[in-house]
């Protein structure tokens, strides 16, 4: 099998993810917000140029849409912490934002399945339970049940 048959076909990933999405976007371009989450899936982050030439005008109701369902995090933050809480959403030129894992392995397997899983992407622990804390999971819950809420969480 060659390279070329080995790759994975995008516009389907994309498709996959646009449809375990659609609940979640709330009226925002499903389509482009699949387009960026599934990009920066394998890139690990992206810059808003680079966002910008990916998506076009529809850049930053994508970006905010994507930092909203905490599938994106702003690199730059206040006390160079982690918390998404300290995190500075800015959007213009020279911006990073950046993926974090539990989000990639969602996007990933949104892509193969085109459902939206987040108990599946949770990585499970000797005893039966998850090893991530209570916290972090009720967050990626929220997103997963499609509610506006802040979490102080990461």
């Amino acid at each position: 099998m060659s390279t070329e048959q080995a790759k994975p076909d995008i516009s389907l990933q994309e498709r996959n993810i646009e449809k375990a999405l659609r609940n979640l976007c709330a009226g925002a371009p499903c389509h482009q917000v699949a387009r960026l989450v599934h990009y920066t899936s394998h890139a690990g982050r992206i810059s808003y140029n680079e966002a910008k030439q990916l998506l076009g005008e529809d850049l930053e109701e994508a970006l905010l849409t994507a930092v909203h369902l905490r599938l994106l995090i702003p690199v730059r933050s206040i006390n160079n912490s982690l918390n998404w809480a300290d995190a500075v959403l800015l959007l213009e030129p020279g911006e990073i934002y950046k993926m974090p894992n539990i989000a990639r392995q969602l996007v990933l397997q949104a892509g193969s399945s085109g459902r939206w899983e987040p108990d599946s992407a949770y990585p499970i622990s000797g005893n039966g339970g998850t090893s991530l804390e209570p916290h972090a999971r009720a967050g990626t819950a929220s997103v997963h049940n499609g509610k506006r809420r802040t979490h102080k969480w990461l």
